[in-house]
């Protein structure tokens, strides 16, 4: 198969699944463009200028962690809710001749056009909403604060982390087809949700630590200066969630 061949195949692909990449798109584009604006805002000048600002850049830095691995394991997710579906497609190519390196390609040509198009797009809208945030902000504050329109760090910033995360949807994918045979990509998309089994040792575990989440939030007496229990407590309350 020739290089004209794949693309063509590829975007035929997302066209006739638009109802499935769709709402896995506008997800994407969302989460893109709410890290940009997360992290313009920390890099901005502007911000450290007025008074608690400091301190909001260091919540907002925790928060931009905090809401990558979050971002990896929601659109890992999502993803894997879409190739569930899709497994009788790719064991059709299968059945028809294409070999998995030949899946494989299309995938990543697949996995690529989305990728650039939701960066793109997700950049875009938050370059805008960065400007509306930074008003809201300026208001809330009632001072004058002019965030910047463009931020190539935050750019750059964004364009690795998603490939990163991008990259690791991708191995995820690659590894369902390697580890399936034929006949069980046929069936995929039928194969329903296994019920969760109840595991007593995380309950617990998870019960622990949101007590001691909230209990430590309750401790805190000036934000400025609790910084650490602050975070402390939400690590707690997010990981017992």
């Amino acid at each position: 198969m020739n290089k004209k061949l794949y693309v063509k195949l590829a975007v035929t692909n997302i066209k006739n699944n638009s109802l499935m990449f769709l709402p896995y798109l506008f997800t994407c584009i969302v989460v893109i463009a709410l890290f940009y604006t997360i992290n313009s805002l920390v890099n901005d000048h502007a911000l450290k200028t007025i008074s608690g600002g400091n301190f909001t850049i260091d919540v907002m830095k925790f928060g931009s962690i905090l809401f990558t691995v979050l971002s990896l394991f929601f659109l890992l997710y999502a993803n894997s809710f879409i190739f569930k579906k899709r497994k009788k497609e790719i064991g059709l190519y299968n059945l028809l001749g294409l070999e998995k390196k030949h899946i494989r390609k299309l995938l990543i040509l697949e996995s690529s056009l989305l990728a650039f198009f939701s960066m793109l797009v997700g950049i875009a809208i938050g370059l805008v909403l960065n400007q509306v945030v930074g008003i809201a902000m300026s208001a809330m504050m009632k001072v004058p604060l002019t965030v910047s329109t463009i931020s190539l760090l935050a750019i750059i910033k964004t364009v690795v982390t998603f490939m990163i995360i991008f990259m690791i949807i991708h191995v995820f994918n690659l590894k369902q087809i390697h580890s399936v045979r034929v006949i069980e990509l046929m069936k995929g998309a039928q194969i329903g949700e296994r019920e969760p089994k109840a595991k007593l040792f995380l309950a617990i575990l998870g019960s622990i630590l949101l007590i001691a989440g909230y209990l430590l939030s309750f401790s805190v007496k000036d934000p400025k200066l609790d910084l650490a229990e602050i975070i402390t407590a939400i690590v707690f309350v997010v990981a017992a969630t």
